[in-house]
């Protein structure tokens, strides 16, 4: 699909997964959101994703897997 716009309420968001192929936003225990990475149309967009992640959850509620 093309021209899909999703809005992301940060302040709702507790911690973001970086698993192979997807970002994990977290909300609540069992409720998150998908986002795969396929998604970015560059690296610059996935990096500057990630940039906003951190200003916007706690860098110590972040958690990375590779």
């Amino acid at each position: 699909m093309t021209n899909i716009d999703s809005r992301i309420e940060w302040g709702l968001c507790k911690k973001v997964w970086n698993v192979p192929g997807y970002y994990l936003l977290f909300y609540e225990r069992d409720m998150f959101t998908i986002l795969p990475k396929r998604a970015f149309g560059s690296k610059e967009q996935e990096e500057q994703f990630k940039a906003m992640a951190h200003r916007k959850i706690s860098p110590e509620l972040t958690q990375i897997f590779s």
